[in-house]
């Protein structure tokens, strides 16, 4: 009789029905499910990066970029981190194309002013979301 025969009929004699965790050690299985967890250090920075990112958006020149604020930071991966930009109101209406240039433009900028006030050995890059015109807070 073949060896894997006998484990399956082994196996199915144990448990009602198969899964794709039978046959694997339970700590393999909790390690995995501890990494998919967002840790507490991660959201202090996710929180450190939107304080950042707000303070240079207001006291940019570019009177496009001044008219927005951060409405999150959230991680990505442990290397991105995803930033939810919306507009003001009482702003003047820039269409989402126009804001996504010009956040792009200016993204280099906004990294290394990350990496002097994080002082970490990695900066995380950034993605930017458009939400839209919304009430500040109000996302």
């Amino acid at each position: 009789m073949n060896p894997s025969n006998s484990w399956s009929k082994r196996a199915l004699s144990l448990c009602a029905e198969i899964g794709p965790e039978d046959g694997i050690a339970p700590r393999y299985l909790t390690r995995k499910s501890m990494s998919d967890k967002t840790t507490r250090k991660t959201l202090q920075l996710c929180k450190k990066v939107q304080q950042t990112l707000s303070l240079l958006l207001a006291g940019d020149s570019s009177r496009l970029l001044r008219e927005l604020f951060v409405v999150s930071v959230v991680p990505i991966n442990e290397q991105h981190m995803r930033v939810t930009i919306a507009q003001l109101p009482s702003a003047s209406e820039f269409s989402e194309k126009q804001i996504l240039a010009e956040l792009a433009l200016h993204k280099g900028r906004f990294r290394t002013a990350l990496a002097q006030a994080l002082h970490r050995k990695h900066t995380p890059s950034l993605v930017f979301c458009y939400a839209g015109v919304v009430a500040q807070g109000g996302v």
